[in-house]
């Protein structure tokens, strides 16, 4: 889930579990682009370049139980990408085992907070290079 300061939203992305460890997962979390977001006039952007992760960055089902955490969490020019384990023994956990078993295919989703009057507008017309790609407003 994404916080921006006019609400919350996700970022959908690819989640893959390791099939000799069944605890472990890694998932393609941003790749820099546009995004569509409910609330916004605009498509949005995350810029990377100012962009840090939590000291501990936790996996959670739902957006609510913890079931793990990140072990990895690289954030580059040009994408999100991270590396956990599910590490909390509960209910949740035990259902995501037993459904990744069953080959069911996991979305997730990042939260990224920005700080406060961080959000810019990109006008109507005008282009700007965020994340090594060119955006051309209207943008945020």
């Amino acid at each position: 889930m994404i916080s921006f300061m006019h609400g919350s939203f996700s970022i959908t992305a690819a989640l893959a579990f390791d099939a000799n460890d069944p605890d472990a997962f890694a998932m393609d979390a941003y790749d820099g682009g546009l995004l569509r977001v409910g609330g916004y006039d605009a498509p949005v952007v995350v810029d990377l370049a100012g962009l840090r992760a939590a000291p501990q960055v936790k996996a959670c089902y739902e957006h609510k139980q913890v079931v793990g955490h990140q072990e990895a969490v690289d954030i580059s020019a040009t994408g999100i990408k991270t590396k956990g384990r599910l590490s909390v023994d509960n209910e949740d956990t035990r259902t995501i085992r037993a459904a990744q078993k069953s080959g069911f295919k996991w979305d997730a989703s990042v939260l990224v907070v920005p700080d406060q009057g961080k959000v810019e507008s990109i006008a109507r017309g005008d282009v700007v290079r965020v994340n090594g790609r060119q955006v051309t407003g209207p943008a945020y």
